[in-house]
């Protein structure tokens, strides 16, 4: 259980990063509708690269859950089945 505030922290920066993934591509949008197209392509490409981040963070989670899990069943005792 001690890798546990690990998970949370990584679940916290994927959250934090999907946020500004949310509001670059909003200003991307509001730089498109305004005119200014090099802004737009600016904060495109941003929310691209941070989904690209957001999904590489949501892998590791996922495999330090199963390591963690696996490893709690190994250490764990196993009960004689009746």
């Amino acid at each position: 259980m001690d890798k546990l505030p690990n998970i949370w922290m990584t679940f916290l920066a994927t959250t934090a990063i999907e946020a500004l993934t949310v509001l670059a591509a909003f200003a991307g949008i509001l730089a498109d509708i305004f005119g200014f197209s090099e802004a737009a392509a600016t904060s495109y490409a941003f929310a691209l690269t941070s989904l690209k981040v957001t999904g590489a963070l949501m892998i590791v989670l996922a495999l330090h859950s199963l390591t963690v899990a696996t490893l709690e069943m190994r250490a764990s005792p196993r009960t004689p089945l009746p």
